[in-house]
């Protein structure tokens, strides 16, 4: 971690969780420790115990039973409780503008995703009229809808993570969720956020390290965004592999979460979504399977 995010982060803890949120399952103190070749951030807990693992951690070794009581604990008692009360309402917010500053999404970043898949390993061709070709799926180009589509909502802004995901999130003994890292922390941040974070964790990363390939996890995304984001249903694969059951009750049960938060908008959460996939296509250490899921999953909403 550079020296800048060390600071920004702690600046961030400072300003807007420190002595606000109540000190409520979130660190005690931030301080900085820094070599000349690596950076990091130390924090400093009461009551969280020595029996600590990561929510990536526990979600490879539990069911989704375990799992459901973790996560309504994790955005109703330790999530900022108190974000429905104190963001307010934007009106026709260009929701495209926040979710690339905020995801730190440009157009070279964008563009390098495709020339950054192998030769030959596309799961996807260029069709003459711009659409994409996944086998016989003719699907919307995501990086041309990202540029041009109109992504103005009225959407309810608070304080947010803005990075949550399976790492952040550590569980004590009594899998009580606690909260680290908060480089992205704002209170100007869109409400879903949150949400389609932790999503985005479990399709592109927790979702594949448990064994799911790409073609079942592509026959989930043609179900995961119809009319309804809320009433998905299971995929027959999914019957003969637990891996991807799992991945399907988790994902039911955070849009379910998402859906009572203040204001709650379909079309935003799809939005929400939409660009959080482009960010997975984007880390560093995404590989040819990452990208073309990513692209697959972003099309898919585009096609929407």
């Amino acid at each position: 971690m550079q020296s800048t995010d060390l600071n920004q982060e702690i600046r961030n803890y400072e300003k807007y969780v420190q002595g606000i949120v109540g000190n409520h399952r979130i660190p005690e103190a931030l301080r900085s420790a820094e070599t000349h070749h690596i950076g990091g951030i130390l924090y400093s807990f009461i009551g969280l115990g020595n029996q600590t693992q990561t929510l990536a951690r526990y979600y490879h070794q539990s069911q989704p039973d375990d799992l459901l009581p973790i996560l309504t604990n994790l955005y109703h008692e330790t999530l900022f409780p108190l974000k429905d009360k104190t963001g307010r309402m934007k009106k026709n917010c260009d929701l495209r503008s926040f979710y690339m500053q905020h995801l730190h999404l440009n157009e070279e970043k964008l563009q390098r995703i495709v020339s950054g898949i192998g030769t030959g390993q596309a799961a996807f061709s260029v069709r003459a009229d711009g659409a994409w070709q996944f086998g016989e799926e003719r699907l919307p180009d995501p990086l041309r809808y990202a540029r041009e589509a109109n992504f103005e909502q009225d959407a309810f802004f608070t304080t947010i993570h803005g990075d949550l995901n399976g790492q952040n999130i550590l569980l004590d003994a009594n899998h009580a969720t606690w909260l680290i890292d908060f480089l992205t922390t704002t209170d100007d941040g869109h409400v879903l956020q949150d949400y389609a974070a932790l999503e985005t964790d479990v399709r592109f990363r927790l979702a594949p390290q448990s064994g799911c390939n790409l073609e079942m996890l592509m026959e989930w995304e043609r179900s995961s965004f119809g009319a309804n984001l809320l009433t998905v249903p299971l995929p027959e694969i999914a019957y003969d592999h637990p891996c991807l059951l799992k991945a399907h009750c988790i994902v039911l049960h955070i849009r379910a979460l998402a859906a009572q938060s203040a204001a709650y908008c379909a079309c935003a959460h799809l939005i929400a979504l939409f660009f959080n996939a482009l960010r997975a296509a984007t880390y560093r250490e995404a590989s040819d399977f990452t990208r073309n899921h990513a692209l697959y999953c972003a099309a898919q909403i585009a096609h929407r």
